[in-house]
């Protein structure tokens, strides 16, 4: 057992060699700052107020007001370069086209992916999660760029991204992520991200999706692709009276089914029909019973019932995963999309370079981290790494090389 100041220099040193690694990541975004040797900052002193703002959770000014406090009391004297504003920080991410953006997002999302398949984190044949996440708006405008949804928290104006995530063992990753704006094929989307997948070697085997997918179009994308896949039936009124017959005599709780969009096309699947395992007698009969929707063939209907219930259960660590990316959120009132995308992707790649770490952790045999090794402390010891980059420039060279 690790005595406590071991335990701590463990985990710093862990967190030390993959925050290397994201420093080179954000660099590639290659914001437009000022390189020249007189320059008043640089990148470093970017990410620092983004890795500050992170671990509180901050609005950019708060951020800049600490930092300004923070130097105040360790500065030697006037001549001590004093952090950047937080007008600063927003010019330079203002300035990144979207475009380059979303590409730089990706590739980076792709480059810690394939170090998951070289660290054996992930593989080929893995199940997969795909769900969309919401970032609430409150302000006017921008309708190319958010999408309006079921009112939740004041708002019914979202800024939203998709993602896939890595899900079934103890660190699930972000796999691919895309902003999706109104009126977007989220289908599409999906499409490209399971087949990037496939590009990199991490071709999953099994699709858990949320019951939003549950569509002529979602299904039959996914079964045009060859994927395996499982996701909550939409209780319309046919599938209400599937549920009722079930009720009535307890038999085929696996039946093929098919729905129909408005044009008349057609997806065919099996519809699984689960009982709860409590129930109240007052409840509705649809209420006692959960319909899932699969394509799965290679399993007996007494197993579909008893094995689909667990797998999907797996799903919700995409949901897990989206509450501690929004912990990290750094918070604004820009109505600029590339400052509000820019956090996102800057607070999930946070969060898959922690667990990037712990996986590590647990596999070299010391298990530092363990339950202890939380995402905060993982944010507060990059925080600290970055500082002591800003504060002395020749450490800077030697930590980055």
């Amino acid at each position: 057992m690790l005595r406590r100041q071991d335990l701590f220099t463990r985990q710093y040193e862990m967190s030390r060699k993959y925050f290397k690694i994201f420093l080179k990541i954000i660099k590639k975004l290659h914001i437009p700052i000022s390189t020249h040797h007189n320059a008043l900052y640089n990148t470093d002193d970017f990410i620092r107020a983004l890795v500050h703002m992170s671990n509180g959770n901050h609005f950019f000014a708060s951020t800049a007001d600490n930092l300004l406090q923070s130097c105040s009391l360790d500065c030697k004297d006037d001549s001590d370069k004093h952090p950047p504003s937080a007008e600063w920080v927003l010019e330079n991410i203002r300035s990144v086209n979207l475009r380059s953006m979303s590409e730089w997002c990706r590739n980076a999302t792709d480059k810690i992916s394939t170090m998951a398949i070289d660290n054996e984190m992930i593989n080929s044949g893995d199940t997969v999660a795909i769900d969309i996440t919401d970032i609430e708006y409150y302000g006017k405008g921008l309708e190319d760029y958010t999408r309006k949804t079921k009112p939740k928290n004041g708002t019914s104006t979202f800024f939203s991204y998709i993602m896939v995530q890595s899900i079934g063992h103890d660190y699930n990753i972000p796999l691919g992520a895309w902003e999706v704006p109104q009126d977007t094929n989220e289908h599409i989307l999906v499409r490209k991200m399971l087949q990037n997948l496939d590009r990199i070697g991490a071709t999953p085997g099994l699709v858990l999706a949320d019951r939003g997918f549950f569509s002529v179009e979602g299904i039959n994308c996914l079964k045009e692709d060859g994927r395996k896949f499982v996701m909550p039936a939409v209780k319309n009124p046919r599938v209400k009276t599937a549920i009722h017959k079930y009720h009535g005599d307890k038999k085929n709780p696996v039946s093929t089914f098919s729905i129909r969009n408005k044009h008349g096309e057609q997806a065919e699947f099996k519809l699984i029909i689960v009982e709860k395992s409590s129930w109240k007698e007052s409840d509705e009969i649809v209420d006692r019973c959960v319909a899932f929707a699969t394509n799965i063939s290679d399993l007996t209907d007494k197993e579909l019932v008893e094995v689909l219930p667990k797998n999907y259960r797996e799903r919700w660590m995409i949901e897990t995963g989206f509450r501690m990316i929004k912990e990290n959120l750094g918070r604004t009132c820009s109505k600029y999309v590339q400052v509000r995308r820019f956090l996102f992707y800057f607070s999930m790649l946070l969060y898959s370079m922690w667990m990037l770490t712990k996986f590590e952790d647990a596999n070299t045999g010391y298990h530092a981290g363990g339950d202890e090794f939380t995402l905060k402390l993982f944010v507060g010891c990059m925080t600290r790494m970055i500082d002591k980059i800003i504060q002395n420039s020749s450490y800077h060279l030697e930590f980055v090389s």
